[in-house]
């Protein structure tokens, strides 16, 4: 059985798994590296919240913190190759890190998403 410490501290062991799924839409400016096969990019990203899940188990009785939180926005960085493999065919290669900045917990707690991307895209021509 979990019980407060006194200082609203839950203490015991449990899991709590939250997963969220986003439709996320970024708005990059990329700058070459000269005539280098290297470019940076960098810009907002709007993220929709269609879904989220909390799964706890062990013996667990709090009242759930998150809130109902749809929009979030936040600031997208990458860097990346491109590699030729031939006249129609370039393979590119991407490293991007997208931090958002909405807390999505109430206001005692603050709790803000941060993915890293591997990014690989085929670009070809007809």
């Amino acid at each position: 059985m979990l019980e407060p410490d006194g200082t609203n501290n839950i203490v015991g062991t449990f899991t709590k798994v939250i997963s969220h799924h986003y439709i996320s839409v970024p708005l990059l400016f990329k700058y070459n590296l000269g005539t280098k096969p290297f470019f940076i990019n960098a810009g907002p990203n709007l993220n929709y919240q269609f879904n989220y899940t909390i799964k706890i188990t062990g013996d667990f009785n709090k009242k759930n913190t998150i809130k109902d939180t749809q929009f979030d926005m936040g600031l997208s960085f990458g860097l990346g190759k491109k590699f030729t493999i031939n006249d129609k065919n370039d393979l590119i290669v991407e490293l991007r890190d997208d931090y958002n900045l909405i807390n999505f917990i109430n206001k005692d707690n603050v709790v803000k998403t941060n993915a890293i991307n591997l990014i690989c895209t085929w670009s070809f021509s007809l």
